[in-house]
């Protein structure tokens, strides 16, 4: 026997098997026992707070409610409606995965005939409740508090030191990790790399710096670059590589990580993909309504380079995925991975900036085609996990720009099958 006791109600369960569903409630005055009084757990939901209404009780006699199977009914939502209002008023608005399976647990020891008979009920009727709790938030929450609530639960995969400014938090909303990082656990910190990082911030410091001294000079400090952009933050890493201002520092720095020219190879995978897009967006393929009315009729009066360009704005809802963790029209990115600020309309902006953690490396990129170039560049220099709501975008560029042998995931190798790759 089992014995839950409260102030003035004391539940006894039966663990006979003839009587695992009965619960007997005694209505008794205040004991006091000199040797231990009887305790409830906070979180436990009374049983006579899950009394159903007079509708739902002569449903469940009728056996009219029936939660396995699927299809919908006025009767399962008067269930759910009970049990949102029974479970807000005592853990308000977001109560915890244990508290779920308690009240569905409760809920089916009073009422058995409510349990699924073939599946888990528990597991189903949590899914809903969370599902009905999920739908009631989302109308409550302006966009910073869902930021908030980003941080709170997200999960850091990167492993590196992030500082979002846009969050004030260490954190890094990337859920996607990347494989391919070529980060260096070594720290280098004699006197010949110092004097290295130490011109290249007297250089920065001119007027009219040498690009070029910091190209070479960059190269020349590899290791300590990775290794701070490894394990500092981003601020941290520009206040001592100012030179990753330029953007010819960036491909530089970018180009001895990776062994491969990333402004070049951009450029020839665009002018590959040149005709497959006509194609694509001829067919009216998964282009979003706005991309489609900008094409139409534009392409063959614009220059090949704009082309370029627009190709290049275009590829995130090529592969259904987030744009603004790619680029953002005239407004600040959201999200702290590299993107581009782009001022102006799509076909001629006028102005073009890179920014890195809400931090802006170059606001003078001279177009699109070159701001994806640096995109993929600071994904490399500064130890970013690719973005889960961009990985296919990103892994469908680093694929061709890096030319990986290694096998794409079918839904993208066939658009990149249909753009002649």
């Amino acid at each position: 026997m089992h014995q839950i006791a409260s102030k003035n109600v004391i539940c006894v369960r039966s663990s006979s098997p003839t009587l695992n569903s009965c619960n007997v409630s005694f209505t008794l005055s205040p004991v006091c026992d000199n040797n231990e009084a009887p305790t409830i757990s906070e979180s436990f939901i009374q049983l006579d707070k899950l009394t159903l209404p007079p509708i739902l009780l002569a449903a469940v006699e009728r056996k009219e409610i029936d939660f396995s199977i699927p299809k919908r009914s006025k009767l399962k939502e008067y269930v759910m409606d009970f049990l949102f209002d029974v479970m807000k008023q005592q853990y308000g608005l977001f109560p915890s995965t244990s508290n779920f399976y308690e009240i569905a647990n409760e809920l089916f020891l009073r009422y058995p005939s409510l349990k699924p008979r073939h599946c888990n009920g528990s597991e189903l009727l949590v899914h809903l409740l969370k599902a009905k709790f999920k739908r009631v938030r989302r109308p409550l929450l302006n966009d910073e508090q869902v930021a908030q609530f980003k941080i709170k639960y997200s999960r850091i995969n990167s492993g590196r030191k992030r500082n979002s400014v846009l969050l004030n938090e260490s954190v890094n909303l990337c859920s996607a990790k990347r494989h391919c990082h070529h980060s260096s656990d070594k720290n280098v910190d004699d006197g010949i790399t110092q004097d290295i990082i130490k011109s290249m911030k007297n250089e920065c410091q001119k007027l009219r710096p040498d690009i070029e001294f910091l190209a070479h000079q960059i190269i020349l400090s590899i290791e300590a670059l990775k290794y701070t952009c490894r394990n500092e933050r981003t601020l941290d890493v520009l206040n001592k590589f100012p030179a990753l201002y330029y953007e010819k520092v960036l491909f530089a720095a970018a180009r001895v990580i990776t062994n491969t020219d990333i402004d070049n190879n951009c450029l020839l995978l665009l002018g590959r993909m040149k005709e497959g897009m006509k194609k694509l967006i001829d067919l009216k393929k998964p282009l979003s309504a706005r991309w489609q009315t900008l094409c139409n009729g534009v392409l063959d009066e614009i220059s090949d380079a704009t082309i370029k360009n627009l190709y290049c704005l275009i590829l995130p809802s090529i592969f259904c995925d987030e744009e603004a963790l790619l680029f953002t029209m005239t407004l600040d990115p959201i999200y702290p991975t590299p993107a581009l600020k782009i001022e102006g309309d799509a076909i001629n902006p006028t102005r073009i900036s890179l920014v890195v953690d809400g931090l802006t490396l170059s606001n003078s990129v001279p177009d699109v085609t070159c701001g994806l170039g640096l995109v993929i560049c600071s994904y490399y220099i500064f130890d970013i996990a690719y973005p889960k709501k961009l990985q296919k975008t990103l892994s469908f560029l680093e694929h061709y720009v890096f030319e990986r042998r290694s096998k794409l995931p079918a839904n993208i190798q066939n658009i990149a099958s249909f753009l002649n790759l």
